[in-house]
C-alpha cells in the first residue's frame, strides 16, 4: 500500500553471469512518475535511449560512478510515452544478494521533478529581472548625466545664436539641427527611463491602462534590436480602446517576449535567404472585439510546424540552440495573460506566424466581483 501510493517509484535491476542488465521490478507508480509503461521494455539499455541527448554524458558519468562505488544520483530529462521530456531524479544503490549467479544487483528510486524545475526556473528568471533592474537603474543615472550636458549645451547655443548676427539661412539651418539634437536626446532619455521601469518592476500598481501605451513602450525598448535586424514594423493601433486591467510593466513583458520571438524567427529565415531577397516584417494590430481588447503580433519569419505550435507555451520548450533560449519567455507570457483573465493563442504556417492576446475590459472584470488575479487563484 505504501509503495503503491508513494510520490516516488522504485525499481530493481540485476545482471547475471553471461547476461546483460535487466529490469526485474518496477513499482506501480513508475508510470505516473516517468510517463513510461514499465511493460514497454525490460532491457535496462532501452531506458538509456530515452535520456535527453544533452544529459547522456552525465548519465554515463554517474553510471561509471555506480560501477566503481555502488551508488549514484542523477537529474536528467527522459522521453515519456507521449513524446515529451520530463525532468527525473534518480538514485541507484547496490545491494548484496546470496544468489551466486548474480554479478550485480541494484535498487533504484525515480521521482518526477518537473514542478521543482519550473519553480527553480521562475526564481532564476525573477532573479535575472531584479539584476537587470539594478543594472538599468545604474545605467539610467550614468547615461542621463551626459544627455543632460548635451541638452544644456544645445540650449546655450540656441540662446547665443539668437543674439548674434547670423545670415538667415545659416540661422535656420543651425536651429533645425539643434532641434533635432534636442529631440533625439529626449528620446534617448525616454528609452532609458522605460528600461529602468521595466527592469526594476517599480512601475504602476495594478489598475486600468491602455494596451497601446504598453505596446509603444515595448517597441521603444525593442527598437535597436529590430532596426539592427533590418525589420520593418507596421503598427495599426486602434483609437480610443477600452481600458484593460493589470500592471502595465507585466503586459510590456508579454509584448517584448512576443516581439523577441518574431525577431528571432525573422533572423532565422534571413540566414537561409539570398542577400536582398527577403525583408522581415512585423505587423502589430490592436482593436476592440467581442468585449475584449485584442492584440495581434504577426511576423513573416520561418514559421512553425504544427507539432511546435502545440507545445510553444510549455515551460522549457524551445527550438533554439543551446545558450540562445531558456524556453520560458512564452510560458511566462502565457501565465501573465491567464492571470489577468485573458487568453493567448498562436497560429502559424510557412509564411506567417500570428500571436493573439485577448484581454477582458476593465469594466468586465469589476462587474464580475473579482479581479482577474483573484479569479486565477480561485
Amino acid at each position: 500500500m505504501l509503495v503503491r501510493e508513494a510520490p516516488i517509484a522504485l525499481f530493481v535491476i540485476e545482471r547475471r553471469r553471461e547476461a546483460g542488465w535487466n529490469i526485474v521490478y518496477c513499482s506501480p507508480t513508475f508510470l505516473s512518475q516517468t510517463g513510461i509503461d514499465p511493460s514497454d521494455f525490460t532491457d535496462h539499455h532501452r531506458w538509456d535511449e530515452r535520456v535527453h541527448p544533452e544529459d547522456r554524458a552525465e548519465k554515463d558519468r554517474q553510471w561509471n560512478l555506480y560501477c566503481d562505488n555502488g551508488e549514484s544520483s542523477l537529474t536528467f530529462r527522459a522521453l515519456d510515452a507521449s513524446g515529451k521530456y520530463r525532468w527525473i531524479y534518480n538514485e541507484l544503490k547496490r545491494v548484496e544478494s546470496g544468489d551466486p549467479d548474480l554479478v550485480d544487483m541494484a535498487v533504484g528510486v525515480v521521482m518526477n521533478i518537473d514542478k521543482r524545475k519550473r519553480d527553480e526556473a521562475r526564481i532564476e528568471a525573477a532573479s535575472r529581472l531584479i539584476t537587470l533592474g539594478e543594472i538599468a537603474t545604474g545605467m539610467a543615472h550614468e547615461l542621463n548625466q551626459p544627455l543632460n550636458v548635451i541638452r544644456m549645451a544645445v540650449q546655450n547655443v540656441e540662446l547665443r545664436f539668437e543674439s548674434d548676427q547670423l545670415p538667415d539661412d545659416l540661422r535656420s539651418y543651425l536651429k533645425e539641427k539643434l532641434l533635432r539634437i534636442n529631440a533625439q536626446t529626449q528620446r534617448a532619455a525616454g528609452i532609458i527611463e522605460n528600461m529602468r521601469i521595466f527592469g526594476s518592476g517599480s512601475g504602476s500598481e495594478p489598475g486600468p491602462f491602455d494596451v497601446n501605451d504598453a505596446l509603444i513602450v515595448s517597441l521603444d525598448i525593442m527598437a535597436p534590436r529590430l532596426k539592427g535586424a533590418g525589420i520593418e514594423i507596421e503598427a495599426k493601433l486602434g483609437s480610443a480602446l477600452p481600458a484593460v486591467f493589470g500592471q502595465t510593466q507585466r503586459l510590456e513583458q508579454v509584448f517584448i517576449n512576443l516581439l523577441l520571438n518574431a525577431c528571432d524567427a525573422i533572423v532565422q529565415r534571413q540566414s537561409s535567404e539570398p542577400a536582398g531577397a527577403y525583408t522581415g516584417q512585423i505587423a502589430i494590430t490592436t482593436l476592440s472585439e467581442d468585449d475584449k481588447v485584442v492584440v495581434r503580433i504577426s511576423d513573416n519569419g520561418c514559421g512553425m510546424p504544427q507539432e511546435v505550435v502545440e507545445r510553444i507555451f510549455e515551460p522549457f520548450f524551445t527550438t533554439k540552440t543551446i545558450g540562445n533560449g531558456t524556453g520560458l519567455g512564452l510560458s511566462l507570457s502565457h501565465g501573465i495573460v491567464t492571470e489577468y483573465g485573458g487568453k493567448i493563442t498562436v497560429q502559424s504556417d510557412s509564411a506567417v506566424t500570428t500571436f493573439e492576446v485577448r484581454l477582458p475590459l476593465c469594466d468586465e472584470i469589476r462587474e464580475g466581483g473579482l479581479s482577474a488575479m483573484e479569479k486565477a487563484d480561485a
